[in-house]
């Protein structure tokens, strides 16, 4: 089996470029559905290019698919579909958080007016749109471990910075007999990021976790912390400030049972997950998430985006990154197996060093999935990841790249797929600089068109690869 070639130069460029591209997709107005929900868009609109709609694959199990692609004459793939068609908007009212000028005291009803804790709007009985300002929300104005009790659309206002986080504002002291060294109450401490330092791609700086006091005085940019007390030393030595993030182990995001959410615009930051969406074993079909423009950054315990049953879970311009575990990540819960899509992501840079199968995108246990020009690179462990019996995924116009997984082991990977019965469908994807580039497993199967990478690719028990 062989596949197109590509340099990395050629990779890189054309991954910078999709990167630097203005968004592929074109808004329109939803309808209005009975629930609440707009309606999706399917097939509304003039086609971009003039082209007609490229065919699902005929054995995917999501056919006709939920959106409409198209393959422009650069070989580039486009879309019309918008993720903001299924806003939830209900019959009830729209509430305004404000954290610089809010208060809880408010009524919350205009921006004048704001609440200044998200958790706050959440509790109002007819709440179904919250708008947020500008801000670094920390837990007690963030989620405050609440979680959100009703359907709802959580929406940062037109060109604000919105971060909603686990940590809190500390009270520092110096240590003494430490020089830089200070210390502050704090139990279920997760991960501690100084924000005043970032990398190329935004990212906090993480401080090393020591083994003692000492270790933190000796050594600039690290941590310690014992149950009750968190003692940090800058990477500059500076008195801790409220870029230090200490990250608390608990719940951000976190949503329920029978629900609509829609966010937009939003960076979700620290916590056991970021964002996590669960069903209810009593209505395990009726849990739909939606977000667009937004990021799930920091976990503490597993993933970034965790999808657990979703009935529907679409995602469009969205990062997962630097996450403990999975960037985004779908399974079977309450016998609902997830039906996902990922218009435009990037899953990134997520697993800690020692680990071998973290993930940028992964889904289980007969989960279903479209990916459209995603890119998913420089994670520990397969970029891409579809796992379990009967799962599928069709991947449209994607870039993997780079495992940071020894190079020693088949987890260093850019696509992989095993389980009886796993179908995955690469379309107009590149893959380049893993050890391999596709690895079939376990009685699963590759089906491959117009793949650029560097034809490492690997099969073992029962496994496939093969064009069609």
């Amino acid at each position: 089996m062989e596949t197109k070639p590509i340099s990395r130069r050629a990779f890189v460029g054309a991954a910078m470029a999709l990167l630097a591209a203005p968004s592929l997709v074109r808004s329109f107005a939803g309808v209005t559905a009975a629930n609440g929900v707009a309606n999706s868009v399917y097939g509304t609109g003039e086609p971009p290019c003039g082209n007609s709609p490229i065919a699902p694959p005929a054995e995917f199990r999501w056919n006709p698919a939920p959106l409409e692609l198209y393959r422009r004459a650069d070989g580039t793939i486009a879309t019309d579909w918008d993720v903001s068609a299924f806003a939830y908007n209900g019959a009830g009212k729209a509430y305004y958080v404000s954290l610089h000028d809010g208060s809880d005291m408010n009524d919350g009803l205009t921006l004048a007016t704001a609440f200044q804790s998200v958790s706050k709007a959440l509790l109002m009985p007819d709440v179904d749109i919250v708008y947020i300002d500008e801000g670094v929300y920390p837990r007690k104005h963030a989620f405050n471990s609440t979680t959100i009790p009703r359907s709802v659309s959580l929406i940062a206002l037109p060109g604000k910075q919105v971060v909603l986080g686990t940590h809190d504002m500390l009270t520092w002291t110096e240590e003494s007999g430490y020089p830089g060294t200070y210390k502050a109450a704090r139990t279920s401490v997760g991960r501690v990021f100084d924000a005043a330092f970032t990398d190329p791609f935004g990212d906090y700086a993480e401080l090393v976790v020591r083994n003692s006091v000492a270790e933190v005085a000796s050594n600039p940019g690290s941590a310690y912390w014992d149950g009750t007390t968190v003692w940090v030393r800058t990477a500059d030595s500076r008195s801790p400030d409220d870029q230090l993030r200490v990250f608390v182990a608990v719940k951000n995001a976190n949503i329920e049972g029978a629900k609509t959410i829609y966010m937009e615009g939003i960076r979700f930051e620290g916590g056991t997950n970021p964002f996590r969406g669960a069903n209810s074993s009593a209505e395990p079909n009726e849990l739909r998430i939606y977000a667009k423009n937004c990021k799930f950054k920091y976990s503490s315990a597993t993933n970034g985006f965790h999808i657990l049953g979703a009935r529907e879970c679409f995602t469009q311009n969205c990062e997962a990154a630097r996450n403990r575990s999975d960037g985004f990540k779908y399974h079977l819960y309450n016998g609902r197996a997830p039906m996902a899509v990922e218009v435009g992501n990037i899953g990134r840079h997520n697993g800690i060093p020692g680990e071998t199968n973290q993930n940028g995108s992964t889904t289980h246990d007969g989960a279903t999935i479209i990916r459209v020009n995603g890119m998913y690179f420089s994670n520990i462990g397969p970029n891409v990841a579809d796992v379990n019996e009967e799962t599928h995924s069709w991947n449209v116009g994607c870039v993997s790249y780079d495992s940071r997984v020894g190079v020693s082991t088949t987890q260093n990977v850019n696509w992989q797929n095993y389980g009886l019965g796993n179908q995955m469908w690469l379309d107009d994807c590149v893959s380049i600089g893993s050890l391999y580039d596709l690895y079939a497993s376990s009685a699963a199967t590759i089906h491959i068109r117009n793949i650029r990478s560097n034809g490492r690719l690997k099969t073992n028990s029962g496994a496939a690869i093969t064009a069609y």
